[in-house]
C-alpha cells in the first residue's frame, strides 16, 4: 500500500541498459516512487536487494537472453515482504505463468500502452494483480 507522503522504494533487475535507464527516468518522474537500486542480472539482485529491502522489485523475465524464473524465485524467498513485479516485452504465457508459480505478485508486458509501469505497481501496491 501507497502510503501519503512516503516515497515507495524500487528496485530494478533489467539486463538491457537502455530499458534500465529509461525505467530508473519513469520512476524519477513520479513524486512517490524513488528507485534505490539496479541490477543487472539475478546474481547482483540476489546479493544486492536483500539488504535493501525495497517495497517492489521490478524484475525482468529475460536477463542476459535465458529465462530468469529461478532467480525471481530465490529472490522471492530472500524478500517475502517485497512486492515483485515481472517485466517482459512478451506476452509469453508459459513464462509469465512460470514467474506467478515463483512468486512474481504480477506482471507487466514492458510499453504496453493500456496499462503504464507506474499505473500497474500502483494498483499492485493496493493489492490488484
Amino acid at each position: 500500500m501507497i502510503m501519503p507522503g512516503r516515497e515507495v522504494q524500487i528496485a530494478v533487475v533489467e539486463d538491457d541498459p537502455g530499458t534500465a535507464h529509461l525505467i530508473q527516468e519513469m520512476l524519477r518522474s513520479e513524486p512517490d516512487f524513488r528507485p534505490v537500486a539496479v541490477c543487472t542480472n539475478g546474481a547482483s539482485a540476489l546479493s544486492r536487494l536483500p539488504p535493501l529491502k525495497p517495497a517492489v522489485v521490478l524484475f525482468d523475465l529475460l536477463l542476459n537472453g535465458r529465462e530468469s524464473v529461478l532467480e525471481l524465485g530465490d529472490l522471492r524467498r530472500r524478500l517475502p515482504d517485497s512486492l515483485i513485479l515481472a517485466i517482459t516485452a512478451y506476452e509469453d504465457s508459459h513464462l509469465i505463468f512460470g514467474a506467478l508459480c515463483a512468486g512474481a505478485d504480477g506482471y507487466v508486458i514492458k510499453g504496453d500502452p493500456a496499462l503504464p509501469l507506474p499505473q500497474a505497481m500502483r494498483e499492485a501496491l493496493e493489492g490488484g494483480r
